[in-house]
Parts: structure tokens; C-alpha cells; sequence
């Protein structure tokens, strides 16, 4: 079976109840628009992000200044958006540690299934690196989502930066400013466990 990150945390919430997304129906998410804040905060500034979410950057992207602006369709969840943003902006002022990758993104296997992950921030950590992934949806996380996201990110680390160089993973929630870090033992040991529990899936699926 083959899952994005985003789907696997869905599983996490559904469980047996989980149906893959109907691909006739495409989301309308401002999930570009939150990668590329992200991205300017860290390789411009902080106004730089802030200009383009506004819609005021001087390469003319609109940001939030069309359907999730003020006056638009979706306005609800841009304001969401800026709000998330500032809570990140904050939490990530308390870790003066330097980014090494932003972006970082590719399949990882867990046991017969893939899992096609990003880690949003990758930052240098002593001896290796520690991941960042940001969830900014309105569901938020649990311990149990945590720990399961922090496996295909650890997997990641150690697939595209080097063996055992994956120090631990942090597991934002951007919506209620809440931080879980999973070291790397915690997270390989439950690489099994994850397994089965997407076989478990897949059975549930193919009936």
C-alpha cells in the first residue's frame, strides 16, 4: 500500500474507517502557500514571509490575498494560516540550532508499504539531524499520531542524509502550539508495529 504522510495521519485518526480520497474531488488547500512562507522565513527573513502572505511580496505571488484573503471564499482558513504561522515563528525563535534542509521529501518503506514523507525543516543537530514536521490542519495531534508520523520522517533522515544520522523528530501542531519530539530509538523500535497496523488496513480495504 502506498500513503502520503497527510493520509497516514488520517489513518491514525480513522483507523478501520479510513477510505483513500476520492481523486475526482480535489481539496482546495493553501498547502503551497504554507510551504512557501515557510520557506521564505527561513531563507529570506521574517518580513519577506510576512509580504507574501500578505500578498505584497516583490515577486507578485498573492499569498493569501486572493480566495484565502480577507474578502475571499476561504477566508476562515487563511486567517487560520497566519495565525499558525505566528505560532511557529514563535516556537521557532526558542531553537537558535541552523536549518540544514528545508523540504526534504521522498518514499520511505515500512515493511511492505510507502510512505511518501516531507519533513518540512530539517535542522543540524549534535552528531546527526532532527526533523520538523508541521501539521497545520484542525485536527491537531495526540501522542499516538506523533509517535506514528515520527517513524516514516526518521526513516527519511536516514535514507536521504545518511545512516543513523536521524537524531530525533519533532511533530508541530501549528494550530494549538503544541511540540512532540521522538528520539530515534523510540521511533525505529516502533517501525513493527506500524507495519502490521497498515497491513491491517490494507486487509480492511480489499473486503
Amino acid at each position: 500500500m502506498r500513503v502520503t504522510l497527510g493520509e497516514l495521519r488520517d489513518i491514525g485518526r480513522q483507523g478501520a474507517r479510513w477510505r483513500p480520497r476520492d481523486p475526482s474531488k480535489p481539496i482546495v488547500s493553501p498547502s503551497s502557500i504554507r510551504k512557501k512562507a515557510i520557506h521564505l522565513y527561513h531563507d529570506e527573513s521574517l518580513s519577506d514571509a510576512l509580504a507574501y502572505l500578505a500578498g505584497k511580496h516583490p515577486d507578485g505571488s498573492r499569498g493569501l490575498s486572493g480566495a484565502f484573503g480577507p474578502e475571499g471564499k476561504r477566508a476562515r482558513q487563511g486567517s487560520e494560516v497566519k495565525e499558525s504561522f505566528a505560532r511557529y515563528v514563535k516556537l521557532d525563535g526558542r531553537d537558535a540550532r541552523p536549518v540544514a534542509e528545508l523540504g526534504l521529501a521522498s518514499e520511505v518503506d515500512v515493511g511492505s508499504h510507502q510512505v511518501s514523507t516531507t519533513i518540512d525543516v530539517v535542522l543540524f543537530a549534535e552528531e546527526g539531524y532532527s526533523g520538523r514536521v508541521l501539521n497545520w490542519d484542525r485536527g491537531g495531534l495526540s501522542d499516538r499520531l506523533a509517535d506514528m508520523l515520527s517513524i516514516p520522517a526518521t526513516l527519511l533522515i536516514d535514507q536521504e542524509l545518511g545512516a543513523e544520522t536521524a537524531v530525533d523528530v519533532e511533530l508541530w501542531d501549528l494550530q494549538n502550539g503544541a511540540i512532540w519530539q521522538v528520539t530515534r530509538e523510540v521511533a525505529l523500535s516502533r517501525v513493527g508495529r506500524l507495519a502490521r497496523f497498515l497491513d491491517r488496513i490494507e486487509v480492511g480495504l480489499s473486503i
